[in-house]
């Protein structure tokens, strides 16, 4: 007897989704799940079963349970029988002595979450009757690279050595492997622009089912890219273009994507900055493709140890706001130095010492003024000194109390964060050359913003407790991109694709007074919040004349 098997995946949850899964005896899966804000369940609310019975096990998962709620079963009909373990709920289904099919509905309840799962049963067989039935979609496509596939199916039969016989209309689908309750395939590779259809047959005696096979053909469109998408000013750029898997580069006529002006391959590009191209070939357009051109003498970008890693480590962005003729700011200097010694916490957060209470501070500067005039008239936020403020818009910034700084990092750090920077910096005359690759995740756009920052300059703080409270660090020297007071989230980095890495190059001057071998660079990385206002998303800190890869978690 061939049995039917059917797999549904039950989720439950207060205020948090769980992952579920259901397995067993005569259960069935399409693999498909549907997820909402609360549930995650299979796409066919339905277990099926044979006539025989059995059992079939929902696996469940509930995160942070609520206190005195429990997980509870009911069954309307007598021939379900039910066990509740820690995780699952497992299922058992009397066998139906009856010709017709029957259903039964099993309830599961949390708190006020209710989930219906429905026991369908086929009813016995006749003699000689036999029940072949299609599981899987009805039609299933593939890309032009093909590969393999499984068709799901019940056969019900009293002939126990009842097996299925499979055929293809076309001879790129293949290699049947055919077990009790489904048929594996291969889809061979389309080397044509066309699209293909093939039609699968399963059949047993008088019954069959059928799949229909739809391949994509090769893209048409030609496909640009560069030996190098990153070279210095005074390079060549070398053009390649792909076109249905062929080599085009020597036929395909490449343009400027701003000026429309046709360019020779290869191209020399004498300025730093970004240029942006694209190809025709047979009457097919590509998109386009950006060079990034970077100064001569460029920092090289840090290596990435792993490509396909795409979870880096969380680090918000700190800003004290203070001065040395600030009486109270020790107290803070104090919980931060704290901060940085603490394990748990030194290692979320990069911070910038903002001098702007007295002008005649050696560190201070108008970036650092603008900076406090942002979070004092725009967020409302800081309202004297010392303030320490959390990213851009976050809602809350702390005093000098420890405790305070410690709870706004525990509940604003992420376990992990989808995008980061990895920078390498030099100083090449009274520059500084900072190179950043910013990998994400996710599509999205991003702007970012670079401080420039200052280690131990030497200045008298006011209610100093102690000599070390002279020395001043990470003291914000310099801003790449204009600050204003209602806005201070830097410039446009631009659109990042899915699983990807982009990359450019900044140049910020310096002034004689300060020491170049004390500077360091802060990496800001700001994306639309909920409120669509540029948030920080992450943060990198690179000492002068050094690279810092990306930080994975």
């Amino acid at each position: 007897m061939r049995k039917l098997f059917a797999l549904f995946v039950m989720a439950l949850l207060c205020f948090v989704a769980c992952e579920s899964d259901i397995t067993g005896d005569n259960v069935n899966n399409d693999g498909s799940t549907i997820v909402t804000n609360h549930l995650s369940v299979a796409s066919d609310s339905i277990i099926r079963m044979t006539y025989l019975g059995g059992q079939a096990t929902i696996s469940c998962t509930i995160e942070e349970p609520c206190e005195g709620v429990e997980l509870t079963v009911a069954t309307d009909v007598d021939w379900i029988d039910y066990e509740i373990s820690q995780n699952a709920v497992t299922l058992t289904i009397e066998p139906n002595a009856d010709y017709q099919q029957r259903v039964g509905v099993v309830t599961l309840t949390y708190g006020e979450e209710v989930v219906e799962v429905f026991v369908e049963q086929s009813g016995k067989l006749a003699e000689d009757e036999v029940r072949l039935s299609l599981l899987s979609e009805r039609k299933m496509t593939f890309d032009a690279d093909g590969g393999s596939g499984e068709i799901r199916y019940s056969l019900e039969t009293y002939d126990a050595e009842a097996v299925v016989e499979v055929e293809a209309d076309a001879e790129w689908v293949g290699e049947f492997v055919v077990e009790a309750d489904k048929v594996g395939f291969v889809v061979a590779k389309n080397t044509t622009i066309e699209q293909r259809t093939a039609r699968v047959v399963l059949s047993y005696k008088s019954e069959s089912v059928m799949v229909t096979i739809i391949q994509d053909g090769i893209s048409n469109e030609v496909v640009l890219d560069a030996k190098r998408r990153i070279i210095e000013a005074g390079e060549a750029v070398e053009f390649v273009a792909m076109q249905a898997n062929e080599d085009v580069t020597a036929v395909a006529k490449y343009f400027d994507y701003y000026t429309r002006e046709e360019v020779s391959n290869p191209y020399t590009i004498a300025e730093a900055g970004e240029r942006v191209f694209y190809a025709t070939c047979n009457g097919e357009t590509s998109k386009v493709l950006t060079i990034n051109i970077i100064p001569a003498g460029s920092p090289a970008f840090p290596e990435d140890s792993d490509p396909e890693n795409f979870t880096f480590k969380h680090r918000m962005l700190l800003i004290d706001h203070t001065g040395t003729d600030c009486g109270y700011c020790p107290l803070m200097m104090e919980s931060l130095k704290s901060l940085s010694e603490n394990e748990e916490y030194n290692d979320t957060y990069n911070i910038a010492m903002a001098h702007s209470f007295n002008t005649d501070d050696k560190a201070f500067t108008l970036a650092s003024r603008t900076l406090f005039n942002f979070f004092n008239k725009t967020t409302k936020i800081a309202t004297g000194y010392p303030t320490l403020t959390f990213n851009y818009w976050y809602k809350n910034s702390a005093n000098s109390s420890l405790n305070y700084i410690y709870t706004h990092l525990k509940n604003n750090i992420l376990e992990s964060q989808s995008v980061a920077a990895a920078v390498s910096t030099a100083v090449k005359g009274d520059d500084v050359l900072v190179s950043v690759a910013l990998k994400s995740e996710r599509d999205r756009t991003y702007k970012i913003n670079i401080f420039l920052l200052e280690d131990d300059i030497y200045d008298y703080q006011n209610g100093a407790s102690e000599n070390w409270m002279h020395y001043h660090d990470n003291a914000l020297r310099l801003s790449y991109y204009t600050l204003d007071y209602t806005d201070i989230s830097g410039g446009e980095w631009g659109y990042v694709g899915k699983n990807s890495t982009t990359y450019k190059v900044f140049t910020m001057p310096t002034e004689s007074s300060w020491v170049k071998s004390n500077l360091k660079v802060l990496v800001i990385i700001a994306a639309q919040n909920s409120d669509n206002k540029y948030e920080v998303v992450n943060t990198t800190m690179c000492p002068i004349n050094s690279s810092v890869p990306f930080d994975y978690k």
